[in-house]
């Protein structure tokens, strides 16, 4: 009966811990992947000299964003489930990567409406900077901020990971 008792009591304090855990490792899964798609999105602009695209939307199922190279008019859709990039049957562009997450997940990405494009032959933005946040309804969160020249960062606003820097003020 005293092993059940301290059983539980070691369960009440270790499950919220644990979950806790569980959602910082969520977010951080998500970052990294955006911080790679960044990388893929800059790597592809200058290699194959087309001018690649970061488009990041939402709605009240999903956030998402698309990574694609501009050939000729037209944009990708992350929010569609296929022909991401058709217009009329017609595709306007080559998708490189999409990439959806559902709101029940408790995580949200990036800043719907936001788009940026990486210029194809230095690998530069057409913005000063893109700053993504990676949020979770539980409260940890990772900024990760793609620079004019290339140079990607990550913080946390909140200090909810350790060895993170700070989000400056």
């Amino acid at each position: 009966m005293v092993t059940l008792v301290v059983l539980g009591v070691v369960l009440t304090l270790a499950v919220p811990a644990f979950n806790d855990l569980i959602v910082r490792e969520r977010v951080r899964g998500v970052n990294n992947e955006l911080i790679a798609d960044m990388q893929l999105a800059r790597s592809e602009a200058v290699q194959r000299l087309n001018t690649t695209l970061i488009h990041f939307k939402a709605n009240e199922t999903m956030s998402c964003y698309a990574v694609y190279a501009k050939q000729g008019g037209g944009g990708c859709d992350c929010l569609r489930t296929a022909n991401h990039c058709e217009n009329g049957g017609v595709t306007l562009t080559r998708l490189l990567k999409v990439v959806q997450i559902p709101r029940d997940s408790g995580i949200t990405i990036g800043v719907a409406g936001r788009r940026a494009e990486i210029e194809n032959r230095r690998g530069t933005l057409d913005v000063e900077s893109l700053a993504v946040p990676v949020t979770s309804t539980r409260g940890p969160a990772l900024v990760t901020t793609l620079e004019k020249a290339g140079r990607i960062s990550t913080c946390s606003p909140n200090q909810s990971f350790a060895g993170v820097p700070a989000c400056a003020p």
